[in-house]
């Protein structure tokens, strides 16, 4: 199966951003690709399968750890959700800092 190439992701303001930019940014991304149903699913799930993985390493797991995503109740799902949300906002944030660092990172290089 080939695979489709995608053009490179641009970002799109060209000066250093104020942390309102870099939160409309967040944002944004997080909105068309993560906030949706679906990229909120697939992140609970992710964070299940490392939860369960955690779990197995364990001397005596209790039965409820080693429960895959699609047994879990309504509620343990969301919970999994937030968490994997939070840590995509979290780290969408940090990639967007990062590619803009202030002018003192800029110095120290």
């Amino acid at each position: 199966m080939s695979q489709t190439k995608r053009p490179p992701i641009g970002l799109l303001h060209p000066a250093i951003p104020d942390d309102d930019q870099i939160r409309r940014m967040r944002d944004i991304v997080l909105e068309t690709i993560l906030d949706t149903q679906l990229g909120a699913d697939i992140l609970g799930e992710l964070v299940r399968l490392a939860w369960v993985s955690w779990a197995r390493e364990q001397p005596n797991p209790k039965a409820s750890w080693l429960i895959p995503w699609g047994e879990l109740s309504a509620a343990d799902q969301e919970a999994d959700r937030r968490i994997g949300l939070t840590i995509a906002r979290y780290m969408v944030e940090t990639l967007i800092r990062v590619s803009y660092p202030t002018p003192k990172a800029r110095q120290r290089e």
